[in-house]
């Protein structure tokens, strides 16, 4: 399977939490820091007191998301 996100091309290759919520389109920020809190999300950088996502672990994270129905 591809994954298919829309406007995929407009985010840079590291991402902030701002970018990755508006990129996965979720509800806010808190979900992600719950993810990271549980260790359910995508795997992140911590750089100093800021957290950056490598956009293509993003997308190899949600295509192991994909389940069948």
């Amino acid at each position: 399977m591809s994954t298919q996100i829309e406007g995929l091309d407009e985010f840079p290759q590291m991402l902030t939490v701002d970018q990755l919520v508006k990129m996965l389109q979720l509800p806010s920020k808190e979900t992600v820091y719950f993810w990271n809190k549980y260790g359910k999300g995508p795997s992140y950088y911590r750089v100093g007191r800021y957290i950056r996502f490598n956009k293509s672990d993003v997308l190899k994270w949600l295509e192991d998301q994909q389940t069948a129905w």
